[in-house]
């Protein structure tokens, strides 16, 4: 084994090194992405993904071939690692992988828009901000029309399926010997479910 120096670049990922702490990015993955995805254009979306949105399994005609679809979602999942902003619209074209429908593919257009107006943008890891572990639970289940839950059900499912996590990311630390001995804050709208 041999060192090759500072490390830059690895898997898609740009890793650059400040004084006062790391920026990892994906913009040359996001630009080659833009490439392959066939925008000609050079419009800009603000957002990625309009409010109130709604997407529905069976809109429309089916793709005859579902196969882009599937390689640009695929693509979007990797772009999460430093673009966590973008998990939410994400996760959304995912559910319609299997049976895909032209306005499934509008939609993931929209998001290589914002995508390509936000090349630089990626995650900041700062030396000088003290550790805060907290935990955010919300969910949108009763508004998706394929999986109608109770509200209150879906809220206590969602705090039960992140409180693992949290205990998860204690033991981390724990293992990586970084102290942390407070307790950690679990936020969630929803009373009832609490």
């Amino acid at each position: 084994m041999k060192s090759l120096g500072q490390l830059r670049y690895f898997l898609g990922i740009e890793i650059s090194d400040a004084p006062d702490g790391i920026y990892l990015s994906q913009a040359k993955y996001a630009n080659d992405l833009i490439s392959r995805s066939g925008l000609t254009d050079s419009q800009i979306a603000s957002t990625p993904l309009e409010g109130n949105f709604r997407l529905a399994l069976f809109d429309s005609t089916p793709l005859e071939d579902p196969s882009r679809y599937r390689q640009l979602v695929g693509s979007l999942i990797y772009l999460t690692v430093t673009r966590l902003y973008i998990a939410h619209v994400v996760h959304v074209v995912a559910q319609f992988m299997t049976n895909p429908r032209p306005v499934h593919y509008v939609v993931v257009l929209h998001v290589f828009r914002y995508v390509n107006g936000t090349l630089l943008h990626g995650l900041y890891f700062s030396t000088d901000y003290p550790l805060v572990l907290a935990g955010f639970s919300n969910t949108d289940w009763p508004g998706d029309s394929t999986d109608r839950r109770s509200i209150t059900e879906s809220e206590y499912r969602a705090l039960a399926d992140s409180t693992p996590e949290l205990l998860w990311l204690h033991r981390l630390l724990y293992d990586l010997r970084v102290p942390y001995p407070f307790s950690t804050s679990f936020h969630c709208d929803s009373t009832s479910a609490i």
